[in-house]
């Protein structure tokens, strides 16, 4: 099971996203977070799930994920 720091820091980044209008309903965390087997320098793997993401977009669009 994931840690609950971990849950709340991917909630705090699915809400900023939403206010920058780019709404995200959940995220898939993966990686030693989802194994249970992180050390001192482990990061968060996550997936983003947003319809935003279906469409083509340019570079200048990703600037401010």
């Amino acid at each position: 099971m994931v840690d609950e720091a971990v849950v709340n820091t991917v909630r705090k980044y699915l809400r900023t996203l939403d206010a920058q209008g780019i709404p995200a309903p959940f995220g898939v965390v993966y990686g030693s977070q989802a194994r249970g087997t992180t050390h001192e320098w482990s990061d968060i793997d996550l997936l983003v799930v947003s319809p935003m993401f279906d469409k083509q977009r340019k570079r200048e669009d990703w600037v401010n994920i």
